[in-house]
């Protein structure tokens, strides 16, 4: 091996050590914040409850993984504290319009509310095309009873 090819391989190990780090770096600073994530997504459903004088409080984060270890469909999933009813955080993003919004899903009765969450104010909300914000809602209502019928089923 000539010293010019010993040079190369020294060269691609520490590069490739530079790309490691960097991805452990990234790694480390995304678990560390996930919980501040969390909270503060939390307090802007809770405060979505309030603005529409609605009693519901979010209880507790649940798990992205699902009882059967399949990932939730979309968004942030949150227990409240009224029985049976789960809280989705999502986005309905399309035509150049974006907008966050929390749905929240009860055990015998589907879909029982969606609301905008404050202070993610919708860019463009009214240029989403027609039916966009629906086909979320039932695709995210789908995957909440398919969860909650798995669950059931593993008891």
């Amino acid at each position: 091996m000539s010293k010019g090819e010993r040079n190369e391989i020294a060269s691609f190990f520490i590069a490739l050590s530079w790309w490691a780090a960097a991805a452990l770096l990234f790694w480390l600073l995304f678990w560390a914040t996930a919980g501040i994530e969390r909270r503060s997504l939390a307090r802007s459903v809770n405060a979505a409850f309030e603005a529409a004088h609605d009693p519901r409080r979010v209880a507790a984060p649940l798990p992205t993984w699902g009882p059967d270890g399949e990932a939730a469909l979309a968004g942030r999933r949150f227990a409240l504290k009224q029985k049976n009813e789960t809280a989705v955080v999502f986005s309905v993003n399309g035509a150049g319009a974006s907008a966050s919004y929390v749905a929240v899903f009860s055990a015998g009765k589907g879909v029982v509310s969606v609301l905008p969450l404050p202070g993610k104010a919708p860019f463009g909300a009214e240029r989403l095309p027609a039916g966009l914000f629906e086909t979320y809602v039932h695709r995210i209502a789908v995957s909440e009873a398919s969860s909650a019928r798995k669950k059931a089923e593993s008891k």
